[in-house]
């Protein structure tokens, strides 16, 4: 089972309103180097989240290769510069990719691995300018208010394209 290590990427890159007001893209007052400091007692919104690396997806097929792909080491979110979640639209699995610094899902590895994940599910990139690209084969998938809606085809959407 994979571990968060060093990696703190969900402490800056997600909002959490609940009692701490954090905006996106902005370090948690609570950081430290060890992780959380308020670790047992932090927001549900923190408690709830399930980073898509440490649930070490298995499965998936490079359909460029035909290899399989699985998560490497460098592929932890502060590492690629993406962190991923995983959620259920309509019940059609969506893999939700967060930049963890400008134009990282850009970099080749983490372009690659978008491109695996997005051959198998749509695929939804958040840049840090709050922009969204949907990658992949997709009903219509869209993101109106923060949250990933079928029925509003394109709204809220800069981009929606082959990756």
């Amino acid at each position: 089972m994979k571990k968060c290590g060093d990696c703190q990427a969900c402490c800056v890159v997600f909002s959490v309103a609940e009692i701490i007001n954090k905006p996106k893209w902005t370090p948690c007052v609570h950081q430290c180097k060890t992780g959380c400091a308020i670790y047992p007692q932090r927001p549900k919104a923190c408690r709830d989240f399930v980073c898509y690396f440490l649930q070490d997806p298995q499965g998936y097929v490079d359909k460029e290769t035909g290899k399989r792909f699985r998560f490497g080491r460098d592929d932890r979110p502060d590492r690629l510069g993406v962190i991923f979640s995983s959620q259920m639209v309509s019940g059609q699995r969506v893999i939700v990719a967060h930049e963890t610094y400008p134009g990282a899902s850009r970099k080749p590895r983490a372009k690659h691995v978008i491109r695996v994940l997005a051959g198998h599910c749509p695929v939804l990139v958040h840049n840090e300018r709050g922009g969204s690209t949907i990658v992949g084969e997709t009903a219509d998938l869209t993101r109106v208010g923060g949250a990933i809606h079928t029925d509003h085809p394109a709204a809220g959407l800069t981009e929606h394209r082959e990756w």
